[in-house]
């Protein structure tokens, strides 16, 4: 059951650790669960001020006026946010799959607007536009469609396997990834073509140039997240290769990031020493050369 499987980790907390312990890690899960909300929050009230009120509504708007808004827009979503409890409380999937359902019908979306915008320059803004709304009406529409559906969408059944109102979230946000690239790409192809100016600086190919002790730390870090995937992975085991063999392997991979992130550490902070030394030296540069004054005499009787 979907709604017991939630109280796993409070159950626990209550019954493996003691008092002052538990109210730790309570505090912590719910200040983690603050400081997500609050994100959420501030970002939605920040796009809903600068990119529609402030763009297209009252472009003249005063900064009182636009703090008001902000506020009133964050207590809005609030507002749904607690409306969306009930959904939740009712449904037989639990808090987790529940949340990660909903997610996964949005989610895919701006990710691939961004990965197409990032890696390829011929993308406009008309692209990501149509892109993003046909990826959200129909991730909008086959949650409706599921949601209605019910207990017939049971799991591991026919229907789900051959049916788009049942298939399981996780390959319905990949039809979407991909729904939304190809929409974005068509559409782009036929609009306008951006211009020098505006791909400065926002594509992969005209990123600004970064220096080549920066580049290798770069390619470090992702290699280390890489390596971390996989021996997580491998560790864990799997089921078609026996676990004795995998978790060996998998463990000498996590053995091997940590020599990995203090390559890092050593690396960033020769990158950053080196980057210290270029701006003082260029700030030495940049000083104005002052001529040096005669010494005055002190010699009172000379003075006067």
């Amino acid at each position: 059951d979907g709604n017991e499987s939630s109280k796993a980790y409070p159950y626990l907390i209550a019954k493996t650790f003691p008092d002052g312990l538990r109210g730790l890690l309570v505090v912590s899960m719910v200040l983690a669960m603050m400081s997500s909300l609050d994100s959420v929050f501030n970002c939605v009230s920040t796009i809903f001020t600068h990119d529609i009120f402030l763009r297209f509504l009252q472009p003249g708007a005063s900064p009182r006026r636009q703090i008001l808004l902000g506020r009133l827009v964050t207590c809005v979503t609030a507002c749904c946010g607690l409306a969306w409890l009930p959904i939740i409380a009712a449904s037989a999937k639990g808090l987790y799959l529940t949340t990660q359902n909903a997610q996964t019908h949005m989610s895919p979306c701006l990710v691939a607007v961004f990965l197409v915008g990032l890696f390829w320059p011929r993308a406009n803004g008309t692209g990501a536009l149509a892109g993003m709304l046909v990826g959200f009406a129909t991730g909008l529409t086959r949650f409706i469609l599921n949601a209605m559906a019910g207990d017939q969408c049971e799991p591991w059944s026919a229907l789900q396997a051959r049916s788009i109102t049942c298939m399981n979230f996780n390959h319905m946000g990949l039809l979407l990834f991909v729904l939304t690239a190809l929409v974005t790409v068509v559409v782009s192809l036929l609009t306008k073509a951006p211009e020098a100016k505006q791909l400065d600086g926002t594509t992969w190919w005209s990123r600004p140039s970064t220096s080549q002790a920066a580049s290798r730390c770069e390619v470090m870090l992702g290699g280390t997240l890489l390596t971390v995937l996989v021996g997580l992975v491998l560790a864990f085991g799997s089921e078609t290769v026996s676990g004795a063999v995998l978790a060996p392997l998998g463990m000498s991979v996590v053995i091997a990031i940590f020599a990995s992130v203090l390559s890092l550490r050593v690396c960033f902070d020769t990158s950053r020493r080196k980057a210290s030394e270029s701006a003082f030296t260029g700030l030495q540069g940049e000083l104005p050369m002052q001529e040096e004054k005669p010494p005055q005499s002190k010699d009172p009787v000379g003075q006067a």
